[in-house]
């Protein structure tokens, strides 16, 4: 569960927000530390073959589907994004969420994350 602004907010609700997006294959979501809002919401999506292949422009474009989609709070949508080849697994399929969420905060700090402009 991440919590922001003391909302709750799960990531498997987000994370079937994105997969409704037809260049989105896979995604994780967890949350990002934030002094502001306790966390923010981040998403690391596996672009499908051919899709989405501009990273600031596909971050636009999600957050438009995300912003569009009726079954998701404004306050649910992902404030940053990072494209990622693969997820982790476990051997028996479950996405492994603790690994991205312990990753996060050295990813934001290298710059892997891209914040939507729109």
């Amino acid at each position: 569960m991440i919590i922001s602004g003391g909302e709750n907010v799960h990531p498997v609700q987000v994370e079937e927000t994105l997969a409704s997006h037809p260049g989105v294959a896979d995604s994780i979501v967890c949350g990002l530390s934030d002094t502001e809002w306790g966390q923010v919401v981040v998403a690391y999506v596996v672009r499908r073959p051919g899709q989405l292949e501009n990273e600031q422009a596909a971050a636009d474009e999600l957050e438009a589907h995300c912003h569009a989609s009726v079954d998701l709070a404004d306050f649910k949508r992902p404030r940053f994004y990072s494209f990622v080849p693969e997820l982790p697994y476990t051997a028996t399929g479950k996405k492994q969420h603790f690994v991205m969420q312990d990753r996060s905060p050295r990813d934001f700090a290298d710059g892997h994350f891209v914040r939507p402009q729109r």
